[in-house]
């Protein structure tokens, strides 16, 4: 059985494993506590926020509601930077958690099947919401747009 490791799983071992190590300490970083000092004192603050970091970390590695995941890290990784840029904090630091926050969206994998799993081999057909049928590989499903292409020579012709 021949088992293949595709750049997404690197990726996502990659985005993990920083936000791991993030979690048990081996990288001080005290501005993911931001999020949860108004509700929790912070010492405890720091240390909920740590475990939380570490579970989603986890369900993200393993592929287990991933786009949900890593969303919701996405989303406490920009919050809390852009309140500890608002406080005085460095732009350096904030840029540094926009590029590890575009890393969580590409895990998440939005052309993906709605339930965050990747799809193995075939292709993806059928139609979207829109009624526009949609064929491609699983990296991204790739819309059928010839009626646009169509109307659109019409109004460039007009």
């Amino acid at each position: 059985m021949t088992h293949q490791v595709s750049s997404h799983v690197l990726m996502r071992l990659l985005i993990t494993s920083y936000f791991i190590a993030m979690s048990l300490g081996m990288i001080p970083d005290n501005a993911l506590s931001v999020f949860l000092i108004p509700v929790l004192p912070d010492p405890l603050a720091m240390h909920a926020m740590h475990a939380l970091v570490l579970i989603l970390s986890c369900v993200i590695l393993f592929n287990y509601r991933r786009r949900l995941a890593a969303l919701s890290l996405a989303l406490i990784v920009f919050y809390s930077s852009y309140v500890s840029l608002l406080a005085g904090g460095d732009v350096a630091a904030f840029w540094r958690d926009l590029a590890l926050m575009g890393g969580l969206l590409l895990t998440a994998d939005l052309s993906c099947t709605p339930n965050g799993s990747e799809q193995s081999s075939g292709t993806l057909s059928g139609t979207n919401a829109h009624g526009m049928r949609m064929s491609g590989r699983s990296s991204g499903a790739v819309c059928d747009d010839r009626a646009f292409r169509k109307d659109f020579d019409i109004a460039r012709a007009g």
